[in-house]
């Protein structure tokens, strides 16, 4: 359905990111008739059902399934490909409007993708000297309600419950037909999610917002590499226990005049690993300077939480003792700020340009004074570094959007970054 994507300076609902947002929503099924579909491409095959659960009824069902046409082919014994990822996918829908009791919507969406790969000796091909196997799977499900209290207030709650893992094996080839397992990698969270809002519309100058969103993770993390000194595989990370991350958040929305808008809020964070929190204002406004053309100002402190595993990292201390110095490390913030113009040359043609900046501190860097390591350059699942939040960077862009609305048959959209 539609969906929101921010770039910087997002509304205080929004919280654990500082790089953008991306509030995704499933659209909702045909309520009058039930529809089918079914495609196949080069990405893969794709097939659609959805409709309504019984006529003179305002519920509706959406369920949807792909599956790698590479994935597919290479079954078949067609074809042989070979790096090439190879997944599938599903999601699903059902939304049950009530007399009384509100809105209930029900979703879920998973998949799982597989790259292996092999690399070959430069000097004969014939001859595979390393294997790379990697496994990721993603799987949730929840529940939406949403319920009007009064003409302009209503509250909407969600729970869900999700897994999402990484497995990542790598051998290397130690004689003629043997192979060594140098990495064993096997990451996977649990994640329990509530969460409920209240909205209110005071009058035609005041929107009030606030909310609580509770996460609770489950965690079980195991990696080991080979030691070439010692000849023997050594055990980096073996992790299971249980986490928690609370945000808490509340929104103004000001109409000043028929021109001008003021949004401010407030988001929370804590982190219920090791207690470390913060504080983020946000604030934006908006200037209808005339009837199709507008300016807009939007500042934020925007900060997110490191990936699990690199809070028990382990290292060996001074006096041989294992220790996990990454435990403590707090958020990584950004001070953030956009500024944008739009303009409606017909009710169905917009052009938008927004530029923005980000300040980039407390940034988790190695704990070496020589060492030029930062997690804003990071690319792997984890570092096994000793980190501290010392560092800092700077992140700038301008964005241009030409877009038409679906019109007259047919619709159009050009986007450009720098």
């Amino acid at each position: 359905a539609n969906s929101d994507f921010f770039t910087g300076a997002f509304p205080a609902e929004y919280g654990n990111a500082f790089s953008g947002i991306f509030d995704m929503r499933l659209r909702n099924g045909n309520n009058s008739q039930r529809e089918h579909s079914f495609s196949i491409g080069a990405l893969g095959i794709d097939f659609t059902m959805e409709g309504p659960f019984k006529k003179e009824s305002n519920s509706s069902y959406l369920f949807n399934y792909r599956y790698s046409t590479l994935a597919l082919l290479e079954n078949t014994g067609i074809v042989n490909f070979d790096g090439v990822p190879k997944y599938q996918d599903l999601s699903f829908k059902v939304n049950l409007p009530t007399s009384h009791a509100g809105v209930f919507s029900f979703f879920g969406l998973a998949g799982k993708s597989n790259l292996k790969h092999e690399l070959p000796s430069e000097e004969n091909e014939d001859i595979i000297i390393s294997k790379f196997n990697v496994n990721s799977e993603l799987a949730v499900m929840g529940l939406n309600h949403s319920i009007p209290l009064s003409h302009n207030t209503f509250i909407e709650s969600g729970i869900s419950v999700s897994e999402n893992g990484s497995l990542y094996d790598e051998m290397d080839l130690v004689d003629t037909n043997e192979y060594q397992l140098i990495a064993d990698e096997k990451l996977r969270k649990y994640t329990m999610i509530g969460k409920t809002a209240l909205h209110s519309k005071i009058n035609a100058h005041h929107k009030i917002s606030g909310g609580i969103i509770y996460t609770h993770f489950f965690y079980d993390f195991f990696t080991e590499y080979w030691n070439k000194p010692t000849d023997e595989m050594v055990v980096e990370q073996d992790e299971q226990g249980n986490s928690g991350l609370l945000q808490v958040y509340g929104n103004w929305k000001y109409r000043i005049n028929y021109k001008l808008t003021f949004v401010g809020g407030l988001h929370y964070l804590n982190n219920l690993l090791n207690e470390t929190g913060s504080i983020e204002p946000r604030a934006g406004l908006k200037w209808h300077f005339t009837p199709t053309q507008s300016l807009n100002f939007g500042f934020g402190i925007h900060s997110r939480m490191e990936s699990l595993p690199t809070f028990f990292v382990q290292t060996q201390g001074e006096n041989g003792t294992m220790q996990k110095p990454n435990y403590w490390l707090g958020f990584p913030k950004s001070r953030q700020y956009v500024i944008g113009y739009q303009n409606f040359f017909t009710p169905n043609l917009m052009m938008k340009v927004e530029a923005y900046y980000q300040d980039l501190y407390d940034i988790a860097v190695e704990n070496d004074p020589s060492s030029s390591f930062s997690m804003l350059n990071a690319v792997s699942w984890y570092t096994e570094r000793e980190l501290v939040n010392e560092g800092s960077g700077y992140n700038y862009g301008l964005e241009l959007t030409l877009e038409r609305y679906f019109a007259d048959t047919y619709y159009f959209m050009l986007t450009g970054s720098l």
